[in-house]
């Protein structure tokens, strides 16, 4: 509740009490209770509020100026490809390449960062699919070598799942697994275990492996562990995963060590966050 202070200003409480005296017509006639002054965390939640509203603002605006920049150096580099590939020399050519490929690179981190910016904001119409439909979704959205495998187990293709956002944290799990990886022919094991409340979803590779020291920076936004020039990525991947299971309600953790490749567990609630 809130009220007018002595000074003008609005204060917000909270008031807990119980009647201790009643009227003969069933009217409360005395009270007594406690109450806490939550000012100031009002404010502080006004404030976050607002600077999220301005954050998302600009990961919107951001994303979109940026872009047509972008597309015009894009078709800049690729007209100079065509112009002088008959001429230019072999580290000129690959020049070009690495200039496109930059370019690339900036396009996939802006629309990563939208869509970061979007997942406090997205609604879901909580359509079901199979996990079949979904493993099928995913393993056409990514580029693999052919060598590289990815399993799901028969639980996982049989359960009926959430849609999109399920299927966007897999395709984020997976595609970290696979563009990590230090061998074409790895593999990704995808299980899922069902129990009242939760879906839990291990997402498990047989790469590099993680150092237990940079289990939490993983997930934070920009951050990759390799240089670009050698995984070309936004090192966004696991920060929307981590902000997709926080907005549900649920929790992720890393096990991982170097050279033990890496297990994702999801505990995704099944009556909380999305449907």
């Amino acid at each position: 509740m809130r009220y007018k202070a002595a000074d003008g200003t609005t204060v917000h409480v909270i008031f807990k009490g119980k009647v201790v005296e009643w009227d003969t017509d069933g009217s409360p006639v005395r009270m007594i209770g406690t109450h806490t002054d939550i000012t100031q965390i009002k404010r502080m939640q006004d404030q976050l509020a607002e600077s999220n509203r301005e954050l998302d603002e600009f990961a919107y605006i951001a994303s979109h100026d940026l872009k047509a920049p972008l597309r015009a150096i894009n078709n800049l580099v690729t007209w100079i490809e065509e112009d002088v590939s008959a001429t230019a020399s072999e580290d000129a050519m690959k020049n070009l390449a690495t200039l496109k490929g930059r370019v690339q690179r900036m396009n996939r981190l802006l629309d990563d960062t939208l869509s970061y910016a979007r997942i406090d904001h997205q609604s879901f119409d909580g359509e079901r699919i199979s996990g079949r439909e979904m493993a099928d979704g995913v393993l056409g959205a990514i580029d693999r070598p052919a060598s590289y495998q990815v399993e799901f187990t028969p639980q996982f293709l049989s359960c009926q799942l959430p849609a999109n956002p399920l299927e966007q944290m897999l395709y984020n799990l997976i595609g970290n697994a696979i563009k990590h990886r230090d061998r074409d022919n790895g593999r990704v094991d995808v299980r899922l275990e069902e129990t009242e409340n939760d879906y839990i979803i291990t997402v498990q590779d047989d790469g590099p492996g993680i150092d237990p020291e940079y289990h939490d920076r993983v997930f934070e936004m920009f951050r990759t562990l390799q240089s670009r020039d050698r995984v070309e990525g936004s090192g966004m991947g696991l920060a929307i995963v981590r902000k997709l299971v926080q907005v549900a309600g649920g929790a992720v953790t890393l096990e991982s060590k170097t050279g033990q490749g890496a297990c994702f567990t999801v505990h995704w609630p099944k009556n909380k966050g999305w449907p």
